[in-house]
């Protein structure tokens, strides 16, 4: 039995939204977007913290002004551009994990302190399965973090997944779609 994200095959499905090559990767010079250090796509339920949280951060020269915050609101076109420009990605949404990893781009789960049980948190189950449809088993199990500089571990963060894994899930994933269950249908012209 397959199980996965369809979220996983966007950069399959439209290969025209792709920056360029090679994901995760700034070496494009005709990308016109700059790239970003450190990226963090937070969940919906996150948008009135996580300005606060990452206002706390460590200024310090090293880590100054490296996050970029993603708005998961906003189209997700735009987002999947963004997400190109990012070295790394941390994550309290999921679909901002699954979007990186299906670029071949660094990610880290995040879940703020507040624990699994709170209505702040997404709970585990969702992630640590979509972790086991790509062969992360055990993968980013983590304590929920309260210090948002933990983002700037870079030893925390999962290795990005090789290209031929990537389009294995892919392919995976379009093999088991039952396209005998959908009528196909004529698109009615504007005429």
């Amino acid at each position: 039995m397959t199980f996965g994200d369809p979220g996983f095959l966007l950069p399959t499905l439209f290969p025209e939204l792709l920056l360029h090559q090679s994901p995760g990767n700034d070496t494009n010079a005709t990308m016109d977007m700059e790239s970003s250090e450190f990226c963090f796509v937070y969940h919906a339920k996150d948008a009135g913290r996580i300005y606060q949280h990452f206002a706390n951060q460590d200024n310090s020269e090293e880590n100054s002004n490296k996050v970029l915050l993603i708005d998961p609101l906003q189209p997700w076109q735009d987002i999947l551009k963004i997400l190109q420009t990012c070295k790394r990605v941390a994550a309290s949404s999921l679909h901002g994990i699954i979007l990186a990893d299906s670029m071949g781009i660094p990610s880290l789960w995040f879940q703020f302190a507040r624990g699994k049980y709170s209505s702040y948190s997404e709970g585990y189950f969702k992630y640590q399965d979509y972790f086991l449809s790509i062969g992360r088993e055990g993968a980013n199990k983590m304590a929920p973090i309260v210090d948002t500089n933990q983002v700037f571990d870079i030893s925390r963060y999962s290795a990005p997944l090789p290209t031929q894994d990537r389009e294995a899930i892919a392919n995976r994933l379009l093999a088991s779609f039952p396209y005998n269950e959908f009528v196909k249908t004529k698109t009615r012209s504007s005429d």
